[in-house]
């Protein structure tokens, strides 16, 4: 815990009014230098429980937990070589000449995998985002705002938890319920419930694994409601889709996490706004909530292997219960 004698320096020199914050570009971890017995340690859940046992600590001698400054960050510094350029030149030569022998070969597809590089990724959901293509995103005829590769993912999570009940907010057209219970029927068990606020839409899929409640995801009497339809001692996966503000998707986590057994997960969707890397205008909302509830919560993780497909409108919001 050595390294939250750091951070509270570091939040308390910074909170002050006339602090710039600025950082070198590509500073490295210290502890990825010299062995960080924390940092370093390979099995992520076992990570994350080391590290929040560290907060947990400094939050008993503090009285409360770090929540570090709210301020940007400015970086100085370049760097140097085609492999790190922010942006790249749109292409001016065919494809087929753009082949690199040594991660492609010269006689058949790559041998190794290529991590997609942060700006590059960025860049395409910015871009998909803005196209407004994930608005014709259809299930058998119902629209699902979604990415397909978070869907996609969806059905990894179904396959490999096999909930006895998936619960969603953010019903919206019915699509993703829809795909959920048609993916059910397939492993032939569970079911949904659907909640929202909203009226219904005219066209609202029917199946007779779904379920819809009416009414604020995380009111009283809504989860009173779902825990019914859910029955006692369900397993329980969560999609959190109703894409609120940051107290208000921090309440449905917290009413929905009991829910959750070890091992499956809470899906916050739409982590992607305020700026992150679209919509910089929205405000504190689902990210915020994710960044919070990591802060005060050890009993989960973000799995970024959920991320894989590099579109995900999701980034960080896949939270696997560990504990």
């Amino acid at each position: 815990g050595g390294g939250y004698t750091n951070l509270d320096f570091y939040e308390r020199i910074t909170s002050t009014s006339n602090a710039t914050m600025t950082t070198i570009l590509g500073e490295g971890s210290f502890h990825q230098v010299h062995g960080g017995t924390t940092t370093n340690q390979a099995d992520p859940a076992e990570r994350r429980q080391r590290v929040f046992s560290y907060a947990e600590r400094y939050a008993e001698l503090r009285g409360r937990p770090y929540t570090g400054p709210e301020k940007p960050i400015h970086y100085v510094g370049s760097f140097h070589g085609d492999s790190s350029r922010r942006t790249r030149a749109r292409r001016m030569t065919g494809a087929a000449f753009d082949v690199d022998d040594l991660l492609e070969g010269i006689d058949g597809p790559a041998r190794k995998a290529v991590p997609i590089p942060d700006d590059q990724r960025d860049a395409f959901v910015a871009a998909y985002w803005r196209s407004l293509a994930w608005r014709t995103t259809t299930w058998h005829g119902a629209r699902a705002w979604n990415a397909p590769t978070d869907l996609l993912t969806y059905q990894d999570l179904l396959f490999e938890v096999r909930p006895d009940v998936v619960i969603e907010t953010g019903t919206r057209f019915g699509g993703r319920a829809l795909f959920l219970a048609e993916l059910l029927d397939l492993l032939g068990h569970g079911r949904v419930i659907s909640v929202d606020s909203r009226p219904p839409e005219p066209d609202r899929p029917e199946h007779p694994r779904i379920a819809y409640v009416a009414g604020r995801a995380h009111d009283d009497d809504v989860v009173d409601e779902v825990r019914r339809l859910a029955g006692p001692d369900a397993r329980g996966l969560v999609i959190l889709g109703t894409r609120g503000a940051q107290r208000r998707m921090h309440a449905e986590f917290e009413a929905y996490a009991p829910f959750v057994p070890v091992g499956s997960y809470v899906v916050m969707e739409n982590t992607i706004l305020n700026g992150r890397p679209v919509e910089a205008a929205n405000g504190p909302g689902p990210f915020e909530a994710v960044r919070r509830i990591l802060n005060l919560r050890g009993d989960f993780m973000a799995d970024q292997t959920r991320e894989q497909h590099g579109l995900t409108f999701n980034p960080g919001g896949y939270l696997k219960r560990v504990s």
